[in-house]
């Protein structure tokens, strides 16, 4: 599956961000488009598994802008609005509620979570679902993290779960990045971020 933008046939960008974008439905993955943009298809699991294509949207999303936690087209309005939306989405989805932060979080490029109950998920913990600043990227894993990351986690939870989260986001207008993937060193544009070694789950979902 290959990968950037991410685009809806309505016209509007992803959660929290500004301009206009194109989102098919489905089928092969689209080349880069005339203006140079490569284009993300939204499937039924938008779980982006080519490293080399989630690499590039990574990229993409790692804006050079001075405010390092969030893009120079942010709006935290139309992003707020977007994850109230979903928030509702997995409360109906999961049929109980959902906590989220309840107040902005504080220097990190992570909009705000989802915790989904360990007992409408049917997991061993919560599972959490993680929302970027940087939209359209968002995660999620079994709780808690530890200090060393977390692993491509869908293993640990069933099918249907897996695909309820994954569809959900995707319908959303969310692309959906592997945790494994996402501790992987950064190796972005940031000499500063490479310099401290961070990761890209550091660059886009974490403190700074």
């Amino acid at each position: 599956m290959a990968a950037l933008q991410v685009v809806s046939d309505m016209g509007a960008a992803p959660p929290g961000r500004s301009g206009t974008l194109s989102r098919r439905r489905c089928g092969a993955a689209d080349p880069i488009d005339n203006a140079g943009s490569f284009v993300l298809d939204i499937a039924s699991s938008i779980v982006i598994e080519d490293r080399d294509a989630a690499l590039r949207l990574l990229n993409e999303c790692d804006d050079p802008a001075p405010a390092w936690i969030y893009p120079a087209d942010y709006d935290h309005h139309t992003a707020t609005s977007a994850f109230r939306e979903l928030v509702a989405r997995f409360e109906s989805e999961f049929g109980c509620p959902c906590a989220t932060s309840p107040t902005a979080l504080q220097d990190t490029a992570q909009h705000n979570y989802i915790e989904i109950p360990k007992e409408a998920a049917r997991t061993e913990a919560a599972v959490y679902v993680l929302i970027s600043n940087y939209s359209p990227l968002a995660t999620y894993y079994v709780g808690p993290l530890t200090v060393d990351g977390a692993g491509d986690v869908r293993h640990e939870v069933y099918d249907d779960v897996r695909q309820q989260i994954e569809h959900s986001l995707a319908e959303s207008g969310y692309a959906c990045l592997p945790m494994a993937l996402l501790w992987e060193p950064y190796s972005g544009s940031r000499e500063e971020y490479r310099a401290v070694d961070f990761t890209w789950f550091t660059r886009f979902f974490d403190h700074h």
